[in-house]
C-alpha cells in the first residue's frame, strides 16, 4: 500500500478556496493571474498577480445572503401595470413596516393564507409577494385600503380599551362581586 504524500501549504491553504468557490471558478481565476493574462497587462507584479496579505478565507463557510428589499423583489417580477403598481406600494410599506410590521404578523398572514411560516421578515419577501402577485385584485386593494396586516400598533388602544372596560368595575358591580351573579337586562 502506497504511503499518503504529505500536502503541500499552498494545497492546504486552496483546498478550502477551492470547496467555497469550486475548481472551476478558482481555475478561472489563477488564469488571469498568470503574467501573460491581458488583464494583468504582462505584469508579474500586478494586483491580479500578487497574493493579499493578512486575508484569509474561512474554511468553506458559505456567506449568507442578505434578502432581497421587497421594493427590489417587486420591480424584478414581471406583473401587469396595476398589479405592480399595488404590489409596489405594499412593498413601500413592508419596508416602513406599516404592513407586516412584524415577525408575528407576518407569520399571521402567513396562516390566514395557507403560506408555509417565515423564520425571519425579511426572509419572507419572496413567498409573501408571490402569494400577493397571485391573490386577485379586489383583495390586494383591500388590505391597500383597510390597512389590513398592519400589525397590532394600530389596533392597540382599541384593545387596551376594551381590556380595561372590561376589568373596570361598574356602578352595580363592586370590586368584590361577582358580575356573573347580576341578571342580564335589569
Amino acid at each position: 500500500m502506497p504511503t499518503p504524500t504529505p500536502m503541500s501549504n499552498i494545497e492546504k491553504e486552496l483546498r478550502p478556496i477551492v470547496r467555497r468557490y469550486g475548481h472551476e471558478r478558482v481555475a478561472r481565476c489563477l488564469h488571469t493571474m498568470q503574467p501573460d493574462h491581458p488583464e494583468t497587462n504582462g505584469a508579474p507584479n500586478s494586483p491580479a498577480a500578487r497574493p493579499s496579505r493578512g486575508h484569509v478565507l474561512p474554511d468553506a463557510v458559505p456567506r449568507k445572503r442578505k434578502p432581497a428589499s421587497a421594493t427590489d423583489y417587486v420591480k424584478r417580477m414581471q406583473l401587469p401595470f396595476d398589479r405592480a403598481g399595488m404590489l409596489s406600494q405594499l412593498a413601500s410599506k413592508f419596508e416602513q413596516k406599516t404592513f407586516l410590521p412584524t415577525l408575528s404578523e407576518t407569520r399571521r398572514f402567513c396562516r390566514v393564507h395557507g403560506i408555509a411560516s417565515p423564520t425571519s421578515r425579511g426572509g419572507s419577501v419572496p413567498r409573501v409577494f408571490k402569494f400577493l402577485a397571485q391573490m386577485p385584485l379586489a383583495e390586494v386593494d383591500d388590505i391597500l385600503r383597510h390597512g389590513m396586516f398592519s400589525g397590532p400598533t394600530r389596533l392597540g388602544p382599541i384593545a387596551d380599551a376594551i381590556a380595561g372596560w372590561r376589568d373596570a368595575p361598574t356602578a352595580s358591580t363592586g370590586p368584590d362581586t361577582d358580575r356573573a351573579q347580576e341578571p342580564c337586562g335589569r
